[in-house]
């Protein structure tokens, strides 16, 4: 029996933590048993192994040769689990069957969700994130009695080179949980830490983040692990986003904001249902796709908004609005401007009329001569300029009030790296700060 997840990260940045880089990460090796939901054993192997694959997408794997048990095509429709010791029982898929002479035969699947220690309480958890943006400097976010702290790996400069190069998936960030007042805690204390984690990065960099392995330590020993499939987009250059990685400070200021809107019951589904759609609409091959996803995501955020919180018009007179009015009526109630901000052929009343007409032209099989009549680059403006209204819905709906990056500015070339703003409902001075 041997465990090869590393059984000390040195500080708070992981230098023991091996760049995997298409590589397995092992979890466990040694003899497994597979069971039916009644715990009836199907299955026992030997020489088994249970890893963490990030090729082709990140799965957690396992392997072995039956020593015990008959060859059953039909357990596909079946609800099996795995056993293996010190872990939880976990739900699996056995994927393939093989057959040699020589060792004679082994079967291999993926485990479809998370493998995991019983709980333990710890005084600390450190947890692997992936492909997250190469940001400068520490991030330190906090939330009542919880501190996380989240660095770079050491070796960050040849990670990012090879992601560059690969467009695939690699452990980019370490980050460690802890209680302020020093004391232990449980490991499902802080789920609701790493679910807020995982939307806020993935809304800071427009693509989903990973956040796979989890490990529990307690005086200096890792007691408790988990590992787990999850949703985590490949690598690819970080579009425009509100977010400026050369100001992570930014994720500190937004977090508590971010966690209390998520235990609002009110706006909790929404709210991930408008950030899934903006993420879509970053990943959309194609700009047609990203002006559905995104005024989708507005026009809900506007319906729980109107409808369900503020109650100022009734759910039918909304639906008989019409979607540019929706919008519009979304941005004046959240002070965020919707005159068109830059050069566009006549005829269109605002931004919203101008996002909505192209809209509904790719909806609607309907000829639409004046949208027709626009040039690639005015699309492509209100393509920005709906992303823009859609980012500043979101952050004005957590109650953000601090700096944060005007895609608008990318349409004249104006906007710098690193540089940043406030929002535009801010009360304080408005400034534009540049980091070179």
């Amino acid at each position: 029996m041997h465990y090869d997840l590393p059984k000390e990260i040195g500080g708070y940045v992981g230098e023991n933590l091996p760049s995997l880089k298409g590589k397995k990460l092992t979890i466990y090796n040694g003899d497994l048993e597979i069971k039916d939901k009644d715990k009836n054993t199907l299955y026992t192997l030997n020489n088994g192994s249970v890893y963490l694959s990030l090729l082709p997408k990140p799965k957690i794997h396992f392997k072995g040769y039956v020593v015990k048990g008959e060859l059953d095509l039909g357990l596909d429709s079946q609800e099996l689990y795995l056993y293996l010791p010190d872990f939880n029982p976990t739900k699996i898929l056995i994927t393939n069957f093989k057959f040699s002479s020589d060792s004679g035969l082994s079967l291999s699947g993926i485990i479809t969700n998370t493998i995991e220690k019983p709980e333990r309480e710890i005084d600390r958890l450190y947890f692997y994130i992936l492909n997250f943006d190469d940001t400068l400097g520490r991030i330190v976010l906090n939330y009542d009695m919880w501190e996380i702290t989240i660095d770079k790996k050491p070796d960050y400069k040849s990670i990012f080179n090879w992601l560059k190069n690969t467009g695939l998936y690699e452990v980019t960030h370490v980050g460690v949980i802890e209680r302020t007042d020093k004391q232990l805690f449980k490991p499902q204390d802080v789920d609701f830490l790493f679910y807020a984690l995982f939307w806020l990065f993935s809304f800071a960099r427009g693509r989903y983040v990973g956040l796979d392995v989890m490990l529990g330590f307690r005086d200096g020993s890792c007691i408790w692990k988990k590992i787990q499939d999850c949703r985590v987009s490949n690598w690819k250059k970080g579009k425009i986003t509100w977010f400026s990685r050369q100001h992570p400070e930014m994720l500190g200021k937004i977090f508590p904001l971010f966690v209390e809107k998520l235990k609002n019951p009110l706006w909790k589904e929404s709210l991930i249902m408008a950030l899934e759609w903006y993420i879509e609409s970053l990943e959309a091959d194609l700009m047609e796709e990203a002006f559905i996803w995104v005024s989708t995501a507005l026009e809900l955020i506007s319906w729980v908004r109107f409808t369900q919180e503020e109650l100022i018009i009734s759910k039918d007179k909304y639906d008989k609005l019409y979607e540019s009015d929706k919008i519009r009526l979304l941005l004046h109630g959240l002070e965020i401007p919707f005159k068109i901000p830059f050069s566009i052929s006549p005829g269109y009343e605002d931004g919203p009329h101008l996002f909505t007409e192209i809209r509904n032209s790719i909806v609607h099989p309907v000829k639409k001569e004046k949208v027709k009549a626009l040039s690639f680059e005015d699309r492509w403006k209100a393509h920005e300029l709906g992303l823009w209204y859609l980012e500043l819905t979101i952050l004005r709906l957590l109650g953000y009030d601090g700096d944060y990056v005007n895609r608008l500015k990318s349409i004249d070339h104006g906007l710098w790296e690193g540089s940043v703003e406030k929002v535009p409902w801010s009360r304080e001075e408005g400034t534009m700060h540049v980091h070179r």
